[in-house]
């Protein structure tokens, strides 16, 4: 199932990521990720989404503790997870492979090569030619958008299924 991480407005960024549990997968989440062009500069109405796979050993609790870290967190010998002392997560519940996956991300980044990058760009608005290089304001959309379109159902149907 397909389960979203991050602003609460996709346009500020986010992740969607597939949770099929720890029995059918428990080193790898398929993800699909939303970087805004704004991030880096860019144009307000472009995205760059990430399409592909997070590797997340769970066999070497140094490895892990080193992943999970980034992110504030400190893997115990039983492999549960301590959340800074606010809550504590059971080894491969639901709540520690989702912090586990924001820890992976931040500390490796998509497996290998990303499966598949696009451009998306909602509305019409052209880069300016007197405006120095940002982020994505030399690279031709993959998409073009209408400027109303709901861009978290759009990448949900296009890319999460």
């Amino acid at each position: 199932m397909w389960k979203y991480t991050g602003d609460r407005n996709i346009e500020y960024g986010g992740m969607f990521y597939f949770e099929d549990g720890p029995d059918l997968s428990p080193d790898y989440m398929q993800v699909v990720r939303v970087t805004p062009a704004s991030d880096g500069g860019g144009m307000d109405n472009r995205y760059l989404i990430e399409v592909g796979s997070c590797y997340m050993p769970n066999d070497d609790i140094a490895r892990m503790n080193s992943a999970a870290n980034v992110v504030g967190c400190t893997i115990r010998d039983d492999k549960s997870m301590d959340d800074n002392g606010v809550a504590t997560y059971e080894f491969q519940s639901p709540e520690w492979r989702l912090r586990m996956l924001d820890a992976w991300m931040a500390y490796w980044g998509q497996d290998g090569a990303v499966t598949d990058s696009y451009v998306v760009q909602v509305g019409r608005e052209k880069p300016d030619p007197n405006k120095r290089f940002e982020f994505l304001d030399n690279v031709e959309p993959d998409y073009v958008l209408r400027s109303n379109v709901n861009l978290r159902r759009w990448i949900e149907n296009n890319f999460c299924n």
